[in-house]
C-alpha cells in the first residue's frame, strides 16, 4: 500500500511492509503497536503549498512539515494547540523550537552599512519583533543574538538593540542620518536588500521589514533574485544588505559563532565579511579551551562582542510545526532528523 507524505516543499512516496536485510536499533514509541516497517521513499516535488495541503487534507499524504500561513490559524490555535477539528480527525501535531538563526546580514565591506555601526545598530533598534510574530504566531521566537535557546554558552543578557523606536531614532541620528535624511543627498536613506526568493510569503515579509524601517525614515528597496543569483551576489560581496538563515550542523554555540570568524568570509558561510582581530583571537582561544568552563567564557564574550558590532539584524529563530496523519506511527522529532525516516512505521 502506498502513500504520499509530503514536507518542506517536497513529498515521500512510502511503500509499507518491508523487513530490513541488516538489524539496527530502533526505539519503538508507545504508538508504534503491530505497524509495520516502510518499504521506500520517494520524493516528489510539490512546489504549491495550496496544492500539498490539500493532498494532507484530503489523506494522500500522511506528512506536512510546511503548513502554508493562510491555513495557519485554522490549524492551529491562538495558544499553540492543534485545532480540534483537525485532532478529531486523528491528526497529530509534532512542535519543538528549531536549532537555527534567521537574520539580515550587512555587506562589512560597505562604505554605507559596514563603515557605521551606529546605524547598524538603529536597524536592529527598528525591527518591531512583537509584529512579525504576529505574522508568524507559535512559529517563530525573539533572536537576541547568533546562537538559538537551550545551547550551552548562549547569552542570555538581555540585547541592548532590542525593538524600540526612540532608540533607533537616536542612534539613526547619532549615525549621521537625521530622521532617517542622507545629508549627501537631502533625501531619505536608501538600502538595498536582496533576497533569495521571489514566493508570496517572502514578499509580504519584505514588506512588512521595509515598513519597519520606513517609521524610522529608512527606505528598504528590496531585490529579489532567485537562489543561485542570491548566493553568487553574496559570495562576491556584491550585496549591501541580505536575508538569510543559519542551520545548525551540530549542538554548540561555536557552530553559529564560527559565522564571524574572519577565516571564513565570502564566500564561506561568515557571509557579512566581519574582521575583527579580537573576535578572531577569542574564537580560536576556545577551540584550544581545554575546560567547558572556558570554552563557554570564551563563547559569551564573543557574543557580546558580536551584539554590540551588530554585524546582523538579528530576527529570529523558528519553531518547527510538523502535522502527520494517525496512521504514520513511531515519528519523533529531532534537531538532525536525517535517517530518521527508518524507524518510522505504517499503521495498515
Amino acid at each position: 500500500m502506498f502513500s504520499l507524505i509530503a514536507g518542506d516543499d517536497v513529498s515521500y512516496l512510502l511503500d509499507a511492509g518491508w523487513r530490513p536485510r541488516r538489524r539496527f536499533h530502533t526505539q519503538l514509541l508507545p504508538d508504534a503497536g503491530e505497524a509495520r516497517p516502510i518499504d521506500h521513499i520517494r520524493y516528489v516535488v510539490m512546489d504549491d503549498p495550496s496544492t500539498r495541503w490539500l493532498s494532507f487534507l484530503t489523506g494522500e499524504i500522511d506528512l506536512e512539515a510546511e503548513i502554508p500561513r493562510d491555513n495557519w490559524d485554522a490549524v492551529v490555535t491562538p495558544d499553540g494547540l492543534l485545532s480540534s477539528d483537525l485532532a478529531n480527525r486523528g491528526i497529530r501535531m509534532h512542535a519543538q523550537p528549531s536549532l537555527d538563526c534567521f537574520y539580515i546580514g550587512f555587506n562589512m565591506d560597505d562604505p554605507v552599512v559596514g563603515a557605521n555601526r551606529a546605524l547598524r545598530q538603529a536597524l536592529n533598534a527598528a525591527f518591531n519583533f512583537p509584529a512579525w510574530a504576529l505574522l508568524n504566531p507559535c512559529r517563530v521566537d525573539a533572536a537576541t543574538g547568533p546562537v538559538p535557546p537551550n545551547v550551552a554558552g548562549r547569552l542570555e543578557t538581555p540585547f541592548a538593540y532590542a525593538y524600540d523606536l526612540d532608540l533607533a531614532r537616536r542612534l539613526l541620528s547619532e549615525a549621521g542620518y537625521p530622521e532617517g535624511l542622507d545629508p549627501a543627498t537631502g533625501r531619505r536613506l536608501v538600502l538595498q536588500l536582496e533576497l533569495g526568493r521571489t514566493d508570496q510569503e517572502t514578499r509580504e515579509s519584505t514588506e512588512l521589514l521595509a515598513a519597519f524601517l520606513d517609521r524610522i525614515g529608512v527606505v528598504l528597496e528590496a531585490h529579489y533574485n532567485n537562489w543561485p543569483t542570491f548566493l553568487q551576489k553574496v559570495g562576491r560581496r556584491e550585496a549591501q544588505m541580505f536575508r538569510v538563515g543559519w542551520l545548525a550542523d551540530y549542538p554548540d554555540a561555536e557552530n553559529f559563532l564560527q559565522l564571524f570568524y574572519s577565516h571564513n568570509a565570502s564566500p564561506g558561510p561568515n557571509r557579512c565579511n566581519y574582521n575583527r582581530p579580537e573576535y578572531d583571537a577569542l574564537f580560536e582561544e576556545a577551540l584550544a579551551a581545554t575546560s567547558e568552563n572556558e570554552r563557554l567564557e570564551r563563547y559569551r564574550k564573543m557574543q557580546q562582542m558580536i551584539r554590540e558590532e551588530c554585524p546582523w539584524i538579528f530576527l529570529y529563530h523558528r519553531r518547527d510545526v510538523i502535522l502527520t496523519q494517525q496512521r504514520l506511527r513511531n515519528f519523533q522529532m529531532h534537531d538532525f532528523p536525517y535517517g530518521m525516516e527508518k524507524h518510522w512505521r505504517i499503521q495498515e
